[in-house]
């Protein structure tokens, strides 16, 4: 079910390759170019993490950061009409919820889910203010090395307006070089 057609950004019909056998040479590349986005890839799950341990996640209640990583999850990038597909083998939902294929999407910019996370408010605890750090290095990797990168919201009840509520599992999502989703899971219980 998706909350939110209007965010949908195409059809993943008309991304898929021509399906033709013959390779062109140009796009071997070297052993040198390949061996660097390799390390470069395992640079980027090494920032995540070593960014998210002790991280906690406040909503009505706490959550523990989860790293995930879908392999070849990010060709073509998901859709909120495509993501009960690409989450199915990292799906993690809080036991007693409802299950992946009846999760409402809601699609949200990374800002949107970032911000009250680093962008310091008045109203914020001590807790919140020791958990900026590891917040602003969780996001750097997102901004900095995994593109495009967008965040999916599966809620149990549709709110109406493209929102979600009960118990929401949130995936944070971007795409590494090679063509997998690499990203972080929390749960947010909104009420």
């Amino acid at each position: 079910m998706v909350a939110t057609p209007a965010y949908e950004d195409s059809d993943e019909a008309g991304d898929s390759a021509s399906g033709s056998l013959v390779k062109d040479d140009s796009d071997v590349g070297d052993t040198d170019t390949r061996l660097d986005a390799a390390a470069a890839q395992a640079d980027l799950h090494a920032a995540l993490d070593s960014s998210v341990p002790g991280l906690l996640y406040l909503s009505e209640s706490e959550s523990v950061v989860e790293v995930v990583i879908v392999p070849d999850g990010a060709t073509p990038f998901p859709t909120a009409a495509s993501i009960h597909g690409r989450l199915r083998d990292v799906w993690n939902a809080s036991s007693g919820t409802a299950a992946l294929a009846d999760r409402y999407v809601e699609r949200v910019d990374l800002s949107v889910f970032f911000d009250r996370l680093t962008v310091p408010q008045f109203y914020w605890t001590e807790f919140e203010q020791q958990q900026q750090a590891g917040w602003l290095a969780v996001r750097a990797v997102f901004e900095d090395g995994l593109a495009p990168a967008v965040v999916f919201r599966l809620g149990e009840h549709d709110l109406g307006g493209g929102r979600v509520a009960g118990s929401v599992e949130v995936y944070v999502l971007g795409a590494t070089a090679d063509g997998d989703l690499v990203g972080i899971h929390v749960t947010s219980i909104e009420t």
